[in-house]
């Protein structure tokens, strides 16, 4: 599993060299973000889940302090990390306090930076194993929900006039914790294959342990209920935790969060079921919120997109009920890559530019092309280095950033892995 780290620092030597450090081939299997100040590491987490964040605790107008607070809004699960000097240890007992998992000195240099950043990933690892979660799904089987409540909720999905009638008294009566005058998300999950060999109650014990996952990952700050049909698939009702004083604009701004928060976690659901639990697993998930009463329309076009079957070779993570076949994303994805070459490339930004969740994007382009999308974002990169180095107009570092690289140093080894001679060498030979 790949996780996510991103670099904070107002100084961008300090960035730069991180960025590089962390590039190198290691095992711990992480793509690397970046940011400058504390205000674009907050524009990026708006759009990205991290799950690990280095970051100095010291930097202008918004300190690292401020931004952890701000992570633990939004991502509760990400590990922060802080970069400090000797005389700052106040600031990292708050730091601790804030349920930040470590702190490294400016001065213990890479070694202890490499080692803090796996201890993360350990600590991450051991927050979802499979003894935990199948422990966890033992003890709510215990506690498995009521038949009346799942027909009564699928009643709804169905859209019976009745159960819609008496929403507010059933939810009650049901002991369903969600909120029959606030609208609701909509998800729908499936898993895609079956080993031929499992029992009935095998299966549904498998199912019961997705629900419980689901939950745990979801609940943090959302309230969730799911439902079995059909024998393989799930749908979850989602509604973020809301005051009951709240007014319209902090409902709204609960919603924007939630919607980011359970789009984030999907993706992680998706990857643990895999690993933990052998199942591939696919979602489709609504964009927006809908009112009780549009449920049912809402959850036949999320259905629709299984019936079509989307997800059966790989599994399918899409943000709303449209469909668009393999090779138009391909299309996209490479015309954003050649477009924007000197940019940022990773699968994050790549994913919501073209409008897909970034791990299926990179299943999807490597079953549809043969190749992986970061080799063709190599192959693109040299590509352009190459017809630059050609024109002696341009500077080395000047065609460095050209293509997307944040240091000379780092362009430097790139082409030469690559072409095994300098980009200066390369320059000569064909002039």
């Amino acid at each position: 599993m790949m996780y996510r780290l991103l670099i904070v620092d107002d100084e961008p030597v300090i960035v730069n060299g991180l960025v590089e450090l962390f590039s190198e081939p290691n095992d711990l299997n992480l793509e690397i973000y970046w940011a400058y100040s504390s205000f674009e590491a907050i524009e990026r987490l708006t759009k990205t889940k991290m799950d690990i964040v280095l970051s100095d605790i010291r930097m202008p107008l918004k300190s690292g302090l401020e931004l952890q607070k701000e992570i633990m809004l939004q991502w509760p699960r990400c590990k922060v990390i802080f970069l400090t000097g000797y005389n700052d240890f106040a600031h990292v007992q708050e730091a601790m306090r804030n349920g930040s998992i470590d702190y490294v000195l400016k001065t213990e240099g890479d070694e202890k930076l490499l080692e803090t950043v796996e201890k993360a990933i350990v600590s991450l690892k051991k927050e979802v194993e499979i003894d935990h979660l199948i422990q966890e799904a033992k003890r709510h089987i215990l506690r498995a929900l009521p038949s009346l409540q799942q027909e009564f909720l699928w009643d709804l999905l169905q859209g019976d006039s009745y159960s819609l009638q008496t929403m507010p008294k059933q939810f009650s009566d049901l002991q369903i914790r969600l909120d029959a005058d606030a609208p609701v998300l909509l998800v729908l999950g499936r898993v895609d294959n079956w080993k031929q060999d499992i029992s009935p109650s095998d299966r549904l014990r498998l199912l019961y342990a997705i629900q419980n996952i689901a939950e745990e990952y979801m609940s943090v700050s959302s309230s969730v209920f799911s439902i079995v049909y059909d024998r393989s698939k799930l749908v979850w009702m989602i509604q973020p935790q809301i005051q009951d004083n709240s007014n319209k604009n902090s409902i709204e701004e609960s919603w924007k969060r939630t919607i980011l928060f359970i789009h984030g976690m999907l993706e992680l659901l998706q990857s643990t079921c895999k690993d933990l639990l052998n199942l591939p697993i696919s979602f489709v998930a609504a964009s927006e919120p809908v009112a009780w009463k549009g449920t049912a329309e809402k959850f036949e076009a999320l259905k629709s997109v299984f019936s079509q079957g989307f997800g059966m070779s790989t599994e399918l993570y899409q943000v709303n009920e449209l469909t668009v076949k393999g090779n138009e994303y391909i299309t996209k994805v490479e015309g954003y890559i050649r477009q924007n070459v000197s940019g940022d490339l990773s699968l994050a930004c790549i994913g919501e530019a073209v409008g897909l969740n970034p791990s299926y994007l990179s299943r999807l382009y490597k079953q549809v092309t043969g190749q992986g999308l970061s080799s063709l974002i190599t192959e693109v990169r040299m590509m352009k280095a190459k017809a630059m180095l050609q024109d002696k107009k341009y500077k080395i570092h000047e065609i460095s950033k050209h293509v997307g690289f944040v240091s000379d140093h780092h362009f430097y080894r790139f082409f030469k892995k690559a072409m095994h001679m300098t980009p200066q060498e390369y320059r000569e030979s064909v002039n």
